[in-house]
């Protein structure tokens, strides 16, 4: 993991106690205690992780802290070359996403169950998400819901359900978050005003 980044996220700014065991050439195991740092533009407090390494291959037992106003948790395999996390996000500020995709223009609060994979320079996620009280592409909702996935810059919704007050929305299909942009969604409306 170059620079401790998976994508376009690394932390940065980052204090943390610490304790660590090695065994071996290769083996060793971290505790990290108490952290702080900065990631995606948002404060990270409280954060907490056991990695270790195991002939050459790292884990993340645990990772949980709060990161702005809501907390994450992750744990899975973390490389060096390939990722397989298993990720969980409350009450998580949608601008932190909004800074690797400025396109996306989110504001709200998001919660997320899912999972992170590929390599530290090319992450595909997947997962349910649970957002409200925001907006995205200038449009407000107060509920969003639903599944997404994101792979090689290309987002896929599917089931997605939006409202916003008594209008209500069901979006399938993609949208290019690189390269050309383009957008291909099949969009369901109900008590929506036309200016909406």
């Amino acid at each position: 993991l170059e620079d401790g980044r998976i994508g376009a996220y690394a932390i940065s700014q980052a204090e943390s106690g610490f304790t660590g065991v090695r065994a071996g050439s290769s083996d060793w195991s971290v505790q990290l205690s108490d952290g702080k740092g900065i990631l995606a533009g948002e404060s990270m407090q409280q954060l907490n992780a056991t990695v270790h390494s195991r002939n050459g291959q790292l884990w993340l037992e645990t990772l949980s802290g709060r990161l702005g106003t809501g907390f994450i948790a992750a744990n899975g395999k973390l490389g060096p070359d390939l990722l397989d996390l298993q990720l969980t996000g409350a009450s998580i500020p949608l601008t932190a996403l909004a800074r690797s995709h400025a396109n996306l223009l989110l504001d709200g609060k998001g919660d997320f169950t899912g999972r992170l994979t590929g390599t530290p320079d090319a992450v595909n996620l997947s997962g349910d998400f649970l957002a409200v009280q925001g907006h995205a592409f200038h449009q407000p909702f107060t509920r969003a819901s639903g599944h997404l996935s994101l792979q090689g810059g290309l987002l896929s919704l599917t089931g997605v359900e939006v409202r916003n007050h008594s209008a209500w929305h069901r979006i399938d299909g993609s949208i290019d978050l690189a390269g050309a942009h383009a957008i291909s969604l099949r969009v369901k409306t109900k008590g929506a005003r036309a200016e909406d």
